[in-house]
Order: structure tokens, then sequence, then C-alpha cells
């Protein structure tokens, strides 16, 4: 019956979730020892090229990445453990703008220049776009495009992510936000759901609205 196939889905997505918390806290924990050997030995090489600026050029680069993938699993961490929101009104342009950076992404962001503030935690709503524009990019491939939009819409501001990619298969649209479900040869099915997570606990939604060619994510935020 329809009843019983939805509640045999929800049991399934609740076990989903439980494994995909159990494997978020075990991937976080596994990768800090290889990332602290490799912050103590890049401190190591920079003080042997003190001289060379172009290697420190470089050896800073790999620092700055190390700095971010410590973040990441840090929040990742604290977000399967529900910690408080570190709040605060943000300028959703300057949101955007630090996850192009942190992909090193050239996109135009005119279109939500003047967008209202909202109240969020700025390194969890950062992790959201950097996720939607990585997944934008990999979609469209070095011939496609992103493009970035918002509005306003009766006081909730809507955000959207969109690429010129294949889109997404219709198989696996209803799933799109699960644990470990992806869209992706290499990748495991935890950016999404993640996304999904965190939007949700800024008391927005997100969803991914079908096109006959490409991609289209929309995040929906309540205003300041």
């Amino acid at each position: 019956t329809p009843f019983r196939g939805d509640l045999l889905s929800q049991q399934a997505g609740a076990e989903r979730l439980s494994t995909f918390g159990q494997l978020i806290g075990s991937i976080g924990h596994e990768l800090r020892n290889p990332l602290g050997v490799m912050e103590s030995s890049l401190y190591i090489v920079k003080g042997r090229v003190v001289d060379d600026e172009r290697a420190q050029k470089h050896l800073d680069r790999i620092g700055e990445q190390i700095g971010i993938a410590n973040a990441i699993i840090k929040d990742l961490l604290d977000m399967i453990r529900d910690r408080p929101l570190a709040t605060s009104r943000l300028c959703l342009l300057d949101v955007l703008q630090s996850a192009a950076n942190q992909l090193h992404l050239a996109v135009s962001l005119e279109a939500i220049a003047d967008l209202p503030e909202v109240e969020g935690d700025a390194s969890q709503l950062r992790q959201v776009f950097v996720n939607l524009l990585d997944n934008a990019t990999h979609a469209a491939g070095p011939e496609g495009w992103i493009r970035v939009e918002g509005a306003v819409e009766d006081g909730v501001i809507a955000l959207a992510v969109e690429d010129s990619g294949k889109g997404v298969d219709e198989s696996i649209r209803r799933r799109l936000f699960e644990p470990l479900v992806t869209t992706k040869q290499k990748g495991i099915g935890l950016g999404l759901a993640l996304v999904k997570r965190i939007v949700e606990r800024h008391r927005g939604t997100i969803a991914h609205e079908p096109r006959d060619h490409g991609a289209r994510f929309v995040v929906r935020l309540p205003r300041a």
C-alpha cells in the first residue's frame, strides 16, 4: 500500500542518516591525523626554503588548503553533533564570493549584489554554496556555464545556482538529498545531504528544479 511504501521509505531514510552520521564521524577523525602530519612537515619545509619565493608561494597555498580541509572537518563534526549556530547578520554576496574564492572560481555575482541580509552561520552557509558551485562546475565542464541568480519572494530570499550540464537523472531526483546518493562518478553522496541539513537548520529550504538542459538548485532563506 502507499502508506506502507512511505513507512518503508522513511525507515530507509532514517537508516541512511544513521549511517551518514557514523561515516562522517569516522572520516573526520581519520583525516585529522594525516592533516596534522602534513601541517608539521609543511612548517619544517618552509623553514628550509626561506629564500625561494616561488616555493614559498606554493607552500603557502598548500597551507591554505590544509586549513580549509581542517575547517571543513570541524564543521562536519560539529553538524552531526548539532552544535549551536554562530549566527550573525550576513551579506549573501560576501558568502557567495567567499565560496567562489575557495574554489578559485570566476563566476558573476552581480545578480545577487542587492539582496537583503540573512541571519546565519557564515562558515556553514559558505559550505552550502561551495558544494553547489562545485557540483555545477563539474556538471558544466570546461565548455559550459554557471549562473547565480537571486530574488526576494514574500520576505524569503531565493538564491539559485544553475549550470548547463546534463542535468540530474530522473531516476534519482526524489532521493537527491538523501545521504549516500550521488550524481558523480567519483563521490560518496555526502554533499547535497549536508547542504540540506545546513539550510534546514537556518529555517530554509533547498529544491532541485528540473530543466530541459542542465540543473538548477534553489536555496530559500528567511531575510534578517
